[in-house]
């Protein structure tokens, strides 16, 4: 057993420092210093999902492919071509089909409109040659536009040309043409180059007025030139008649 003298020499050759008097607060600082960093962390995280969800919702706004709108219908008849728009309709027959010249290009109205009954030799709702069908069929907001071209050589040869923009045609209301229900019918007859038309259109009593910029914006597309044309020799005419259209 070692004397207690080389003990005692041992112990005051070993290095000693001061009493830990700070771990415990040292300790306690660490603890709080990691808790918040864990909250910080789960608030990072929490505001990365929320910037990423709400990038994701606008990105799906942005890549939705907005909505076509409906083309014109090129519409053929005669050789002759027209733009329907959409919400209006061309009668895949002519309506007044009596008439031997001017003849019937195109009827074309906002509503899809039944065919003649061809029971009587006239089927006109009044003395312009308007189609019965159109009187009884056209509802209160609607409108109706009929174009008809005069036969080769039976044209009326007096007319006035056609303007460069459809809405300078000058429609004279027919107070003749008296149709039920409030329908009212504008006409007029132009020369196109070597073509005669004789046009008209019906407005319901509660007609937008946008159908008149339609119609015209239609008229400015009627492309005649493959069309049998009234005065196919641009030659004097033959036949200065001014009559009234007539039935074959």
């Amino acid at each position: 057993m070692p004397d207690i003298t080389s003990v005692l020499d041992r112990a005051a050759a070993a290095p000693s420092g001061p009493p830990d008097v700070d771990g415990p607060i040292r300790r306690k600082r660490w603890s709080r210093i990691s808790i918040a960093a864990g909250a910080c962390a789960v608030v990072l995280v929490f505001a990365v999902l929320l910037v990423t969800r709400q990038s994701d919702r606008r990105r799906v706004v942005v890549e939705t492919p907005p909505t076509a709108a409906a083309a014109p219908a090129r519409v053929e008849s005669h050789g002759a071509t027209i733009d329907v728009l959409p919400d209006w309709h061309a009668t895949p027959e002519p309506l007044n089909w009596w008439m031997h010249s001017p003849f019937e290009l195109y009827s074309i109205a906002t509503v899809p409109l039944p065919p003649s009954p061809h029971k009587a030799p006239n089927e006109a709702a009044c003395p312009a040659e308007i189609p019965q069908v159109v009187a009884d069929n056209l509802p209160a907001d609607g409108a109706y536009l009929w174009i008809t071209l005069w036969r080769p050589h039976e044209g009326l040869y007096g007319t006035t040309p056609w303007p460069g923009d459809a809405s300078a045609i000058d429609f004279q209301r027919n107070d003749g043409c008296k149709l039920p229900n409030g329908l009212t019918t504008y006409d007029t007859t132009l020369r196109n180059g070597k073509y005669d038309l004789s046009i008209a259109y019906v407005l319901g009593p509660d007609a937008s007025p946008a159908r008149r910029t339609e119609i015209n914006q239609m008229l400015d597309s009627l492309d005649l030139s493959n069309a049998p044309p009234t005065n196919p020799s641009n030659a004097p005419p033959t036949n200065p008649s001014n009559a009234p259209p007539t039935n074959p």
